[in-house]
C-alpha cells in the first residue's frame, strides 16, 4: 500500500507543499513544490501609502502668500555672499532709498543673495482647496548646504524681540521636520525636540485660511531649502513644495571669526548699523578685522 503524507509550510510569504511517499519499504520519496503566496495566502497586493504630489492644477491646499525670510532678531543682521563695498555716495542712497523703502529693500536684498542669520522666520498663509476639511501632516525642508557665507555682514544695533514662532526646523540635521518651539528669557528660542504636528492638529475646511509662522536655523552652514508641505485627504496623503516666492529659502549661520573679540573678523566686509543723535540710525562700514561690537 502506498501511503502519502501532505505537509503545507508557510514562511516569509512562500508556500512550500512537501509530499513523502512511502511505498512500504521503509524508504520514503519526496517531493517539494513552492510557489509564493502572494495570491493564495495574502490575496491583493497592498495599496501604495507613500505619499503623492499633489496635482499643480488642483492642490488640496493653496499657498496664498509667503513672506520674505528675515532674521529672528529683528534687528536687521544680514550676510552677503560675496564682499560688497560701498563708497559715501553709495551708501547715503542705501541708508535713505533702499532701507526706508521695503519694496525697494526687497528687491536689493535678492538682487545681492542676501540671507537670513542663524535663525530665519518666515509667514505663510494657507488656504483650503477642496470640497472636504483636510489636515495638515508634517512639514519638512528639502535642502542643500555649504559653509556659511563670509562675503558681507550686516549687524543690527540692537538685539529685538523678534517674531514668536512656535516651529522651527533644525537645518543642521539630515531631515529636517518641524518641531515645537519654547522661549525662555535665560535661552531664548530654542527647539524642544517634539514633532510640531503630532501635538498640534492643524486643519483647513474648504475656503479656509491658516497662518504660519515658521524658523528655520542653523549654526554650522549656508543652506538653501524649499518646505514640503504633507496633507492628509481622503485620497491619501499628499505634499506640495513652498518656496520663497520663486527662490529657495536661505539661512546661513556667522562664519567663524579668527578671534572670538572681533565676531565679524571672519567677514571679509561688514557694515554695522549705527545710531545717531536726533536721527535714525543708519548703516556704517565697520574694519571686521578690528570692530567689536556696540
Amino acid at each position: 500500500m502506498v501511503g502519502a503524507v501532505t505537509a503545507v509550510i508557510t514562511a516569509l510569504g512562500i508556500v512550500i507543499s512537501l509530499i513523502i511517499m512511502d511505498g512500504g519499504s521503509g524508504h520514503g520519496a519526496a517531493r517539494v513544490s513552492a510557489k509564493t503566496a502572494s495570491s493564495d495566502a495574502v490575496g491583493k497586493p497592498q495599496p501604495d501609502l507613500r505619499p503623492k504630489r499633489a496635482p499643480a492644477a488642483s492642490p488640496p491646499v493653496l499657498v496664498e502668500s509667503v513672506t520674505e525670510i528675515q532674521s529672528e532678531s529683528g534687528d536687521g543682521s544680514l550676510a552677503l555672499p560675496d564682499p560688497l563695498v560701498m563708497g559715501a555716495p553709495a551708501l547715503a542712497n542705501f541708508n535713505s532709498r533702499v532701507v526706508a523703502n521695503s519694496t525697494a529693500y526687497s528687491t536689493w536684498f535678492m538682487q545681492h543673495q542676501g540671507a537670513a542669520v542663524d535663525f530665519g522666520i518666515t509667514t505663510i498663509t494657507l488656504r483650503g482647496n477642496t470640497n472636504e476639511t483636510v489636515r495638515i501632516a508634517d512639514l519638512r525642508a528639502e535642502k542643500s548646504c555649504r559653509r556659511p557665507l563670509a562675503g558681507t555682514f550686516f549687524v543690527g544695533y540692537t538685539q529685538g524681540s523678534g517674531d514668536t514662532v512656535r516651529m522651527g526646523l533644525n537645518l543642521d540635521i539630515a531631515n529636517p521636520r518641524a518641531q515645537t518651539m519654547a522661549l525662555t528669557s535665560a535661552r531664548g528660542l530654542f527647539p524642544l525636540g517634539e514633532d510640531f504636528f503630532a501635538g498640534k492638529t492643524v486643519q483647513l475646511a474648504p475656503g479656509e485660511t491658516e497662518t504660519l509662522s515658521i524658523g528655520a536655523f542653523t549654526k554650522l552652514y549656508d543652506c538653501r531649502f524649499n518646505f514640503r508641505l504633507y496633507v492628509a485627504t481622503s485620497h491619501g496623503e499628499m505634499y506640495e513644495t513652498i518656496n520663497d516666492n520663486g527662490r529657495p529659502f536661505q539661512v546661513t549661520a556667522m562664519t567663524p571669526p579668527s578671534s572670538v573679540a572681533r565676531p565679524l573678523s571672519g567677514y571679509a566686509t561688514a557694515y554695522a548699523l549705527t545710531p545717531h543723535t536726533g536721527d535714525p540710525p543708519s548703516w556704517e562700514r565697520v574694519d571686521p578685522a578690528t570692530y567689536r561690537g556696540h
